[in-house]
């Protein structure tokens, strides 16, 4: 189920304070990225090392967006050096479109860590939120689209014909790895909280032991005699 939080400051304090830490486990994240379990991670078992891999797919996801966006500003530069047509493209709004970009992919990018890594289920906006497990799904759903519009923008970029559309179009596609890989791994480490969540903890429970005369015996027979001291 979901708490719906309106106006939390608390909540909001949290998400403040935890950018050095979210800093911090990206860096760790790329220092730990193991190939093999990074592209198969439907060979993972765990809830934990399913969020190992979303984070260091939250991480590359984010660089590789922003590799895409300064490759798309520095195209948009050559197109506009080079084209004949007389009527130029404005650099300036080009350069603001893509900090734009950056800046909220940056805030998405961490919004989503927070929710799923700390909160372990919240889905933040500015004013309001939802705490719990489904929201790591919706962090799922969420770049999902975006991933599709993505795929949209390369298909356009293909078919235009250009060199530089579609040397920008190739930049987005690898992007578009990284965000598939990321919506898969989300979309994981919701199931395995699920598991978790329903499988009942392993209790240990010792031999029952049955009470008579003479001692004590548990259910294998074995005498458990207790020592007990004589007045």
């Amino acid at each position: 189920m979901c708490t719906f939080l309106l106006l939390d400051v608390d909540l909001a304090r949290e998400w403040c304070k935890s950018f050095k830490q979210f800093m911090d486990a990206a860096k760790t994240s790329l220092k730990g990225i193991k190939m093999e379990t990074l592209f198969m991670p439907w060979k993972l078992t765990s809830l934990a090392e399913h969020e190992q891999c979303f984070q260091q797919w939250c991480v590359l996801q984010f660089l590789l967006g922003v590799l895409a966006a300064v490759a798309f500003l520095l195209l948009a530069i050559i197109w506009d050096a080079t084209s004949d047509s007389l009527v130029k493209m404005s650099v300036g709004p080009v350069i603001m479109d893509a900090c734009v970009k950056l800046v909220i992919s940056l805030f998405a990018t961490w919004f989503m860590w927070f929710g799923v890594m700390l909160k372990k289920g919240c889905c933040c906006a500015l004013v309001c939120c939802c705490v719990g497990k489904p929201n790591i799904l919706a962090v799922a759903i969420v770049e999902g689209i975006i991933a599709l519009l993505n795929a949209l923008t390369i298909i356009q970029g293909f078919g235009h014909g250009h060199i530089l559309l579609i040397l920008a179009a190739l930049f987005a596609a690898v992007h578009l790895v990284s965000q598939v890989y990321f919506t898969i791994e989300a979309s994981m480490v919701w199931w395995k909280s699920l598991d978790a969540a329903t499988t009942p903890k392993d209790a240990t429970v010792g031999l029952p032991v049955i009470l008579g005369g003479g001692g004590e015996k548990n259910t294998e027979g074995k005498s458990t005699e207790s020592t007990v001291g004589e007045f």
